[in-house]
């Protein structure tokens, strides 16, 4: 049986791609912040309509 051939190493993967730093990595980041704020703030416009329904009802009565 012949011995298992030895392969080189592969050369590392590009630093940009490894980076915290990448323009792909921040805007990734950027991108999941600003779906977190949208829901955030849609929550926050709904439970102000809401309350303020609330409220109508009280100044009605």
């Amino acid at each position: 049986m012949l011995p298992a051939k030895k392969t080189a190493p592969s050369a590392p993967p590009a630093q940009e791609e490894t980076s915290l730093l990448s323009p792909a990595t921040i805007f990734h980041a950027y991108q999941q912040e600003n779906k977190r704020f949208t829901n955030y703030t849609k929550h926050w416009h709904q439970q102000l309509a809401s309350l303020h329904e609330t409220e109508q009802l009280f100044v009605v009565s």
